[in-house]
């Protein structure tokens, strides 16, 4: 892709978004569904996001790694035959894009785009815990192993999730645990002494779990939230907001090459407490 062509798409992405094309961005969606593309779950968060969309950037990442359905192909441009490009091809389905005239493209690999650095692929086959499945597959492994969900801190990262919480019996002492994934195969080790536990509540995420969904969503949107520009570092910290005394996950977001920093606060009910954005 020329410079020419990387400011056009860049330009383009930034363009607010159509009902038009978060309704075509909707039936892809769908039809992704219907061929096992996307769970339920995914599914479910892909909508929300979508119906959210500012920009057809925000609108582009959550079909990128999607095939489009045969019977909307005629609604999508073939695509050029270095098949190294690819067109943005939901968005093709509610209007083709057009920048000075040009067809917009964006850059992928041979058969699939790649997420930004730092932040889970939805279906990777290497599995980053930033994603719903894996996600839920968490709370199920720290349910199963800790015999419940309340914890004083838990951090996750797109490879491995940090552990905090109070030792049973022992008040004032607090124990750590590790949870990685490699090829989709989890491990999860503990525990270790975490010396002395800070007086808090701990938090109980069986709260949070029916809107991680949501929280997905808001995820794969960060970029966008915190006006952090291809991050290299997405990680979520959950505990209790000691500024409002309640469970809060913090979606945080850096680009170290242009020192941007940006995060954005929920509740675990869903509701957006704070964002701080890096243009701000």
């Amino acid at each position: 892709m020329t410079p020419t062509e990387r400011r056009n798409l860049a330009t383009s992405l930034r363009l607010r978004a159509r009902d038009s094309d978060r309704d075509g961005v909707c039936e892809v969606l769908d039809a992704a569904r219907g061929t096992g593309q996307l769970s339920e779950d995914e599914h479910r968060a892909r909508l929300e996001s979508a119906a959210t969309a500012r920009t057809l950037g925000d609108l582009d990442r959550l079909v990128r790694d999607l095939q489009v359905p045969r019977e909307l192909s005629n609604a999508v441009p073939a695509p050029p035959r270095d098949r190294s490009m690819r067109w943005i091809a939901a968005l093709g389905i509610a209007a083709v894009l057009t920048v000075g005239g040009a067809v917009v493209l964006t850059q992928s690999g041979e058969d699939a785009p790649s997420a930004a650095p730092g932040v889970a692929a939805v279906d990777a086959e290497s599995s980053d815990l930033l994603t719903l499945t894996e996600m839920n597959r968490l709370f199920d492994t720290l349910e199963q192993k800790l015999g419940g969900l309340e914890v004083d801190e838990l951090r996750v990262y797109p490879e491995r999730a940090d552990i905090v919480r109070p030792v049973p019996g022992k008040p004032g002492r607090s124990e750590r645990y590790s949870y990685e994934i490699e090829s989709g195969s989890p491990t999860f080790d503990g525990p270790d002494d975490g010396g002395t536990r800070t007086p808090t509540v701990p938090v109980d995420l069986a709260e949070l779990r029916p809107n991680l969904p949501k929280l997905i969503g808001l995820v794969r949107g960060i970029e966008q939230s915190v006006a952090v520009p291809n991050p290299d570092s997405v990680h979520l910290s959950i505990d209790r907001d000691r500024s409002v005394d309640i469970p809060a996950v913090e979606i945080l977001a850096s680009n170290q090459d242009i020192a941007a920093n940006g995060w954005l606060t929920i509740g675990f009910d869903g509701e957006i407490l704070e964002v701080r954005r890096a243009d701000q």
